[in-house]
């Protein structure tokens, strides 16, 4: 089974350059989520004193950047509660079609730009 950790962010990049306003949402959280999940494990593993690398930048700055994108998550949860966009049911779905191969990406050319996969840390 897939879960949100598995994601990667060309798994999802072009749901960001859709025609469809609620899939350009979709995407917008999904890509945050991704961004905010990494730099939780991160700063957790800095924490813990298990990262394996010296970040190049102060860790407040980071846990301050960790702070702002919960409160984007925040919000994006909240607008998607008042324009009825079902995230926890958009996540499954999304989930399952890319386990079963079942995904369908928009014809559009030329819409997205490539995203390489980063390190997970």
């Amino acid at each position: 089974m897939k879960f949100i950790s598995d994601l990667q962010l060309g798994d999802v990049s072009y749901l960001v350059c859709s025609s469809d306003y609620n899939d350009r949402f979709f995407g917008e959280y999904l890509e945050t989520l991704i961004r905010y999940e990494r730099l939780h494990k991160m700063v957790i593993k800095h924490e813990a004193g298990t990262l394996v690398f010296a970040p190049n930048r102060s860790i407040d700055l980071l846990r301050e950047q960790k702070r702002h994108m919960g409160e984007y998550l925040h919000t994006l949860e909240v607008r998607a509660q008042i324009e009825d966009i079902d995230l926890d049911g958009s996540i499954k779905s999304f989930l399952e079609d890319i386990e079963t191969g079942n995904r369908s990406e928009p014809t559009e050319s030329g819409c997205c730009v490539e995203v390489p996969d980063h390190p997970t840390y």
